[in-house]
């Protein structure tokens, strides 16, 4: 796609899987740990990343703990590359799946602070050839309550995510292939919508005359030193990059990964990350250095306005009640992912300022068998960092 000149030129920036069976045993269970206080136990974080591991239900692990904006946990467990045999260290990036949608939607309310959009806005300003769009304003979009359906389940969604996309292509083959395109009256529920953040991610394009990769990278990326994240391309070439795999469903062990072209995810999921950079991430959004105080409070982290007068406990990319487990009813701000080979975990405890991020290299969307192994790690992370 072609873009013209950036419209933010004149603005002010700185306000702004073919493993082998039993390779996995093979794995150090745990390796690589910095910034680990004495006070705190950490025992029942290695136990559970180490027991995933024997279990074979992941190649490796990170997790990253950070309290009052400092890090003070972070370790590698089990191995980035089976072929290779490379450990998972605190600086192995990973694709985040569904994580990337905060970035997106906070890029949305820094272009807000900036005057560029209202987050108010019809989508009809921006796009108005697509289906009801006068009926559609851009909060929706960030709060999956617009209505749309899903074009990640597609009955063709294996085809599709095969192919390179560009934005035009993304918006008419992808996008508005959605089926159903609605799936209720925009602003009644809250229903997750990955259509709803592709076309976001459009929204930004469009606006800033600029790919929403480089716009990531000018206003939040490289000003909060988030050295180790950017809009994944399967062509690039990363330092510590992890493979990412899935479980062979003929012997015990592992294979690679379904390959997917990042322009098929794009803004609802396309990101790569280590833990470490989305605690600094999280501690950036607490601290106010990206967005206005009262953007971040009043919409980043506010609960989605339904049409009826009620509220969901979601903001713009932020889960803001934990609904399960042993922090039920809590108040965070959270998101998950999961990507052809990757499932990582976003949270941070608002009123105890505790942020945990873990991630796998391994998993598959059409089969969860990982999910409890996750999450006793990242529950045992977050009560081992608040009773620190």
């Amino acid at each position: 796609m072609q873009h013209e000149k950036s419209k933010l030129g004149l603005l002010d920036r700185r306000s702004v899987l073919l493993g082998t069976a039993g390779l996995a045993s093979m794995a150090p269970a745990a390796a690589y740990s910095k910034s680990t206080p004495a006070s705190s136990d950490w025992t029942g974080v290695e136990d559970a990343a180490s027991k995933a591991i024997d279990a074979r239900l992941t190649s490796g692990t990170s997790v990253a703990v950070m309290k009052d904006g400092k890090l003070i946990y972070s370790k590698g467990f089990g191995l980035a590359n089976l072929e290779t045999q490379t450990p998972v260290t605190t600086q192995t990036v990973f694709r985040i799946g569904s994580v990337t949608k905060q970035f997106i939607a906070a890029m949305a309310l820094v272009l807000q602070d900036q005057g560029v959009l209202s987050v108010d806005d019809p989508l009809s300003r921006y796009y108005p050839d697509f289906p009801r769009s006068n009926d559609i304003i851009i909060r929706q979009l960030a709060t999956h309550t617009s209505g749309l359906g899903n074009y990640t389940e597609l009955k063709n969604r294996r085809i599709l995510e095969r192919a390179e996309y560009t934005s035009e292509a993304y918006l008419s083959d992808v996008l508005q292939a959605s089926d159903p395109l609605f799936i209720h009256e925009p602003g009644a529920f809250y229903r997750y919508s990955n259509t709803g953040y592709g076309l976001l991610g459009l929204v930004i394009e469009k606006v800033t005359g600029q790919a929403y990769k480089d716009v990531l990278d000018e206003y939040i990326f490289r000003p909060l030193n988030l050295r180790n994240t950017a809009v994944d391309n399967e062509f690039d070439v990363v330092p510590n990059r992890a493979s990412g795999y899935a479980h062979n469903e003929e012997r015990p062990g592992f294979i690679h990964a379904a390959f997917n072209s990042m322009t098929f995810p794009a803004a609802a999921g396309a990101m790569r990350s280590t833990a470490e950079d989305l605690c600094t991430w999280h501690s950036a959004l607490l601290n106010h250095r990206l967005l206005k105080p009262e953007t971040f409070e009043n919409i980043m982290r506010a609960p989605a306005p339904l049409m009826n007068g009620e509220v969901y406990e979601y903001g713009f990319g932020l889960g803001l009640v934990e609904r399960d487990g042993p922090f039920k009813g809590q108040k965070t701000l959270a998101h998950g992912g999961g990507i052809y080979g990757f499932k990582s975990h976003l949270r941070t405890f608002p009123e105890e300022r505790v942020t945990v991020a873990c991630i796998f290299n391994t998993y598959d969307s059409d089969k969860e068998v990982f999910a409890p192994a996750f999450d006793a790690i990242k529950n045992q992370a977050a009560l081992s960092a608040l009773a620190s």
